[in-house]
């Protein structure tokens, strides 16, 4: 019987300057996992963007409102979710869990936004006529 050889993931780096400190954090560009959870705030995020037309078009109950503002909380949680599934827990928690509540939505935002970049770029070598597929 063959043998199947599993290659070692791929690895990128995420570079944050956190309180005056240059992190880098090595996380895996081939975690379905990761593509996953970001594609699921990815849809999240159209989802609400659609609702946010409704605020502004319409009139809406307290109800409805109340609901597309939890949602859009819940979006925000998400982004910090997708970053710690995209990372690992372990990195997450060494770099992150202690001062997650202190950084800002938009932080998260752009975390997430460069590690998508990096698993657009790692995607592309590996789809592209010259990649390892």
């Amino acid at each position: 019987m063959p043998k199947i050889v599993i290659p070692q993931k791929k690895t990128a780096d995420l570079e944050l300057l956190l309180n005056g400190e240059d992190i880098i954090i090595k996380f895996p560009v081939d975690s379905m996992a990761g593509y996953r959870q970001t594609t699921e705030v990815i849809k999240q995020y159209r989802q609400i963007a659609d609702k946010q037309k409704i605020l502004t078009d319409e009139d809406l109950t307290e109800d409805q409102t109340a609901d597309i503002l939890d949602q859009s909380v819940g979006l925000m949680e998400s982004f910090r979710e997708a970053v710690k599934v995209a990372i690992r827990a372990d990195q997450y928690n060494k770099h992150l869990l202690g001062v997650e509540d202190d950084i800002p939505f938009t932080s998260w935002v752009a975390i997430l936004s460069e590690i998508i970049a990096k698993y657009a770029e790692y995607f592309g070598k590996v789809t592209s006529t010259e990649g390892e597929l």
